[in-house]
Order: C-alpha cells, then structure tokens, then sequence
C-alpha cells in the first residue's frame, strides 16, 4: 500500500482546493487543473501496492510525491493568508491601488501552481525509469502481512517464559470455574506483551479436558479454513474428505462432535472482528463444561466474544521479571550487571524487546567494551538490529487504515509516558484536518472513533475513563502511548517528513523541521524557528523556561 502520510496530504489538498476556491478565484484555471491532478492522485494511491528491489529508490519517489503535495499545500495557504491580511488592511481609497497588488499575487501563485503541475508528470515518469512497480487489487495488505508474520516469529521457549505464573494462575481460575455453560475467556494485549506465551503456559495445564485443541489464527483468516482446522486438531478425518466438505457439513460435524466431549480449544490472534460470531454457530446448545481461550490485539474482539465478561489484559513485566526474562536470553556475567540492567530498562517491560535486545547482544562479543557501545548507540527508533521488534509493534499500525494512521504518527509529538487528555487531543486532529465531519456525524464524534480504534488495536493505553454514573464508565477520558510504540510513531514520522521533535538532550535544532514541531524539556536559549520553520503548522511546547 501507498505511503500513508502521502494519501493523507493528497486529500488534505485536495480538500482545500474546494473549500477555498472563493479566496482563490483570481486563479480559478489554474485551481481547478490542479484540483483534478490531486483527485486522481488520491484514486492512485488508494489502490497503489508499491515495490522495488531497492527500497531506497521506493521512498524516495514516494519523497518526491510528498514534497509536490507539500509545495502544493504551502501555496494554497500563503495565498490565502497574504489575501487576509490584505482585506484586513484596506480602506477605501486604497481599493484601486491594492487590486493591482492583487493582479501580482495572482500572477505568482499561478506560476507556483503550474510549477507544481508540471513536476508531477516527471515524478511519475521517474516511477517507469528506475522500475518501481505498481499493482492493483492483487495482494491485499493483510496478506502481506500475515506473510512477513510467518517470516519472523519471536516465541519464548516453554523454559524461558518468565512472569506469567500469577497470571497463568488467574487465567486458569477463571477456566476451570464451575458451570456447565460454554465459556469464552479472551487475552488481550499490545504485540509483543505475550499473549500467546501466556495462552501456551495456560494451554499446558492438565485441567481435565476430554479433548483439547491449538488454532493459530492469525489475520485474513478465511471462515471455512478455520472450520477445517478445528476438525483436523479435534476430529480424526482424512484430508481428502475433509477438502470435500461443505461449510454446513463442517459446522455439523463439529457441533454432533463438541456436544459428547468436554474440550479446551485455544484461538490465538484473532484480527477479523465478526470471527467469533461467525463460527459461533458450531457451539450451540454445547452445556458441559467446555472452554474456549482467545488471544486479540484487539480489545473490541474481545469484549464481543463474551460481553458480560471482561477480558483479560496482559501487564508489562516488572523489573525483576524483565531482568530474568534477559538473563534467560543472555547469561550476564556479575562484572556486566551494571552495564546490562540499564539495557534492559530500554525495554520498558516488553517482552519481545527483550528477547530482541537478548538476540543483539548474543552476537556482541561479552565484554564492558560492546556492551557499552551497545548502550551508547541503542535507540529503538533507528538501529536497525531492532527491526524484528519494531516489525512486529508496527503490524497493528500497518493494518489500520490510512485516517487513523496520521493519527498515530500525531502522539510521538507527545513525551513520553505523558497522559494525555483525549479531549484535548480530539481537537487537536480535528485542528490538524485529520479528522472531518460528514452529514450523519460531527467531527469530534468521529476523532472519538478513531481514539477508541487506536486503543482496540492496543496501541494507546487507557489512563483514565469518562464517568457517566453509577459507578459506569463511557469512553476515554486520558491515554497514553508505550514509549517504544511513541518512539515507532516518531521514526515512522521521521520517515515520512510528518513531525521533528526537539527534546532536552538534542544538542542542535532539527535543521528543517516538519509541519510539525513539538519541544520537550527545559530550554533556556532561544529557538530559532523563523530560520529553520517556513512551513511549520503546529508547535507543541512541554517545556519550562530557566
């Protein structure tokens, strides 16, 4: 798919093209021919699958597109505003003088416009010559990325899991409860926390099940396949047969089987939200005892398994654990342990991190000297021995679609560990034209939304709830962002030219910052933003002054 941010800006645009049209009249040509270069850009890049053998050579067209739209979008508002101002300053007398000044301003951002049109067809010859292909509708996004999910799959040994005791314990707890009835327990939690970790220590308890069955599930899973997997982990079938069967048939098969065995069946990473009500029909009137456990991301798809029930969320490991779980991964020796606890905290609790870091320094010689390196040059943005970590902390934002992808990138401008009011944060998307309302529903309704999807998908946490009475809670009231998903959030931003962030430790200002610019920390010298800035947007300070 498309670069995201480069779709964003191309409706953005486009957007503003229609809804200004009346300060731009003066260039109404020229507005309008750019207006339908933009619409067919937009048409472009929602269907664009995009690859080259050279990645480098991928982004930097996917540069050359986003600099032509950002041209675009600097003329569009510099006109606009010299035009304010200039109404705001007439009398008069004035009038007859100041049209001429109009003719002029009319006449250089008609040239800049035509300027931006005529790059665009060399962009896109540039795409021809240097072989980056473009295909349409064949390989879905999901696909893709269940594909690169087989190509790496991080799982901790059954003797390395570390931490997980107490909540195998509660988890096991609420399977084996009395009562007859069906029940469905869910996991739910950020990629990389562990669910599926969990779910096997779970799994490998002896509970007295009569039948037990392991589904990976994983995304773009196919209703009828699942069935069929179901039937080949609990029921004796030939292949052959089974590749025979209808959906009916499978539904049937399961359901006479299920109703005589008391059974454990596991479905870890579930991503399709209408999964489980669509096989649900093969538990019916199943009254013994049986369980079934799912694993999500995704907190709707857990709630909807069973909502009277909520579902069980996955903790980050504290200090102790982490440092077991590393020392599982890479024996420390004693001589080590100050170097490698402050490796470890970079982790933040993250169990895959952990084992990444673990992988790193493996191949690290053990000794003060590379660990230390280590340490010094460490950073989850940009190293790119982090890229199997960050591969899959980015799957959940690949599967988002493109509106609320702008809206994560938005929170790296955030600090860390920072909670943020969601009320606040909603008019800032809005502000940002991230969001915008239609005939059914207003904006802020919708940037509701989109802060509910983000945290569905696990990658804003909860802070604290609205209250609406009685001891009931309706909606986000606070969140905030893991500091390894904030630090994604600002390489992937940095990646596509989204936002800079200047902070406390960074010896010298972003030389060209973005659209926008968030500073951190105690500044004490002046920042020189007229020199660096022309096309800043949005500044956000956390800051004091000394």
């Amino acid at each position: 798919m498309a670069d995201a941010v480069v779709s964003f800006l191309v409706v953005k645009v486009g957007n503003q093209l229609i809804e200004e049209v009346d300060f731009l009249y003066g260039v109404s040509d020229q507005v309008n021919n750019l207006q339908s270069e933009f619409k067919l850009l937009q048409r472009f890049l929602s269907k664009a699958n995009m690859s080259h053998n050279n990645d480098e050579v991928m982004n930097e067209w996917l540069k050359q597109l986003r600099d032509a739209a950002y041209e675009g979008e600097d003329i569009i508002d510099d006109y606009i505003l010299q035009n304010e101002r200039r109404i705001r300053r007439r009398s008069h007398l004035k009038r007859v003088v100041l049209s001429l000044h109009d003719m002029s301003a009319h006449r250089r951002v008609g040239k800049s416009i035509v300027a931006v049109q005529e790059d665009l067809p060399m962009i896109f010859s540039n795409k021809d010559r240097y072989g980056i292909n473009i295909t349409r509708d064949h390989v879905s996004i999901k696909a893709l990325e269940k594909r690169k999910r087989r190509d790496f799959n991080p799982e901790i040994d059954d003797d390395e899991i570390v931490g997980f005791d107490d909540d195998a314990r509660r988890v096991v707890r609420q399977l084996t409860a009395l009562g007859d009835e069906l029940r469905v327990v869910t996991i739910v939690g950020m990629g990389g926390l562990g669910k599926t970790t969990l779910a096997k220590k779970v799994y490998n308890v002896q509970m007295g099940f009569e039948c037990v069955a392991w589904i990976s599930v994983g995304q773009n899973c196919q209703e009828v396949n699942l069935l069929r997997q179901l039937i080949k982990k609990t029921i004796c079938c030939d292949p052959e047969e089974l590749k025979k069967m209808e959906r009916e048939n499978l539904e049937e098969s399961l359901n006479e089987y299920l109703k005589n065995k008391r059974f454990f069946i596991v479905m870890d990473d579930v991503w399709e939200d209408g999964l489980w009500g669509s096989i649900k029909p093969v538990f019916r009137d199943i009254r013994n005892g049986s369980r079934i456990l799912f694993t999500s991301r995704s907190y709707s798809i857990a709630k909807a398994a069973d909502p009277n029930e909520d579902p069980y969320q996955l903790r980050f490991l504290n200090e102790d654990e982490c440092w077991d779980l590393f020392n599982k991964r890479v024996s420390c020796p004693t001589d080590l342990v100050d170097m490698g606890k402050p490796l470890v905290e970079k982790c933040k609790g993250l169990p895959l991190a952990i084992i990444v870091l673990g992988g790193l320094l493996s191949k690290k010689a053990c000794n003060a000297l590379e660990w230390k390196r280590v340490l010094d040059t460490l950073d989850w943005r940009f190293d790119p021995t982090t890229k199997d970590c960050r591969e899959v902390l980015a799957l959940s934002y690949r599967d988002m679609p493109d509106y609320s992808k702008a809206c994560f990138l938005y929170l790296g401008l955030f600090p860390g560990n920072t909670e943020i009011r969601s009320s606040k944060l909603k008019l800032l998307w809005i502000a940002e034209g991230f969001v915008a309302g239609n005939t059914r529903k207003k904006p802020e309704d919708i940037a509701e939304e989109y802060l509910e999807e983000l945290y569905e998908r696990s990658l804003i946490q909860v802070a604290s709830k609205k209250s609406c009475g009685r001891s009931r809670t309706c909606g986000i009231k606070s969140c905030r962002i893991h500091d390894l998903l904030r630090d994604l959030a600002i390489a992937l931003s940095n990646e596509f030219e989204f936002l800079s962030v200047f902070g406390n430790q960074d010896t010298e200002f972003p030389p060209k910052a973005r659209r926008r610019l968030s500073i951190h920390g105690d500044v004490s010298n002046e920042v020189p933003l007229h020199k660096s800035s022309p096309s800043l947007r949005s500044l956000l300070c956390f800051y004091q002054m000394q």
